[in-house]
């Protein structure tokens, strides 16, 4: 019986979960890197719009009010990865720092709980227009500070981030 569970998970796990590649590069006391990367069936201008379209696929339980609606990237004003709150609230998750369409998104900042320590963060969204008319994709999060415990970050912020790229990644291919 158990063989047969196993082999059930197995199948679901290659036809149901996304064959993104994670990796969490380097950690150590002041310093880690996690890296995502997908080879995806579309131009890099419709892969540019659908990251920058936040609001369609981060998802909901890694927002301060609880609903994706309220967020966005704000090319022209802000300049940042935002968040509406009630009572004309914001809440500034990531700076934009670098903004070449189809090409690269830089935001510069702690997303989530690494908002509230003194780290500093940059979360790359590299595009790369395939000759076979794909694109890749690489998501690189890198993030240092001189903060104690910050060797045990990396796991959590892994897992976050691997379920905000699938969820783009499933966008993506929609």
């Amino acid at each position: 019986m158990l063989k047969i569970k196993t082999k059930l998970l197995l199948i679901i796990l290659i036809f149901f979960v996304p064959n993104a590649h994670a990796e969490i590069l380097e950690a150590n006391e002041h310093y880690f890197s996690i890296q995502f990367e997908e080879k995806l069936p579309v131009k890099v201008e419709r892969l540019n719009k659908q990251i920058l379209k936040i609001e369609y696929w981060w998802h909901p339980s890694h927002t301060y009010s609880g609903k994706s609606e309220n967020l966005y990237i704000d090319l022209k004003k802000r300049h940042c990865f935002c968040e509406r709150l009630g009572d004309q609230g914001i809440v500034r998750h990531l700076e934009l720092v670098n903004y070449q369409p189809n090409k690269l998104i830089r935001l510069v900042g702690g997303l989530g709980p690494l908002q509230t320590i003194p780290v500093n963060g940059v979360l790359d969204f590299s595009m790369a227009s395939n000759s076979d008319g794909t694109t890749t994709l690489k998501v690189t999060y890198q993030v240092s500070g001189a903060v104690p415990g910050l060797k045990a970050w990396p796991g959590p912020v892994e897992q976050v981030l691997k379920q905000q790229f699938e969820r783009l990644v499933n966008k993506v291919k929609k």
